[in-house]
């Protein structure tokens, strides 16, 4: 059974680059939500783009682009499959 490591805010933030939760949070654009979960994307201090949701926060879950608009098509795909 493989094992994900699930992280708090803080360290979802700072691993992927940011000073704190606060600093990622700045930066998240919520653009779907369903029940408690919200579907976001953000700009990295790198330059490049995730999507994630926040139903866990794990690696595993985050998908990195280079474009805003990669992450927002990825993340609405994503969206979309959900649903059927």
């Amino acid at each position: 059974m493989e094992r994900r490591y699930i992280l708090d805010w803080n360290e979802f933030a700072q691993t992927l680059g940011f000073s704190n939760k606060q600093e990622l949070w700045d930066k998240m654009e919520k653009i779907f939500a369903e029940g408690d979960v919200g579907w976001y994307i953000a700009k990295l201090p790198d330059g490049r783009w995730i999507n994630f949701d926040d139903a866990e926060l794990a690696l595993d879950r985050v998908n990195f682009f280079r474009t805003k608009r990669e992450a927002e098509r990825d993340l609405a795909e994503a969206w979309r499959e959900s649903k059927s």
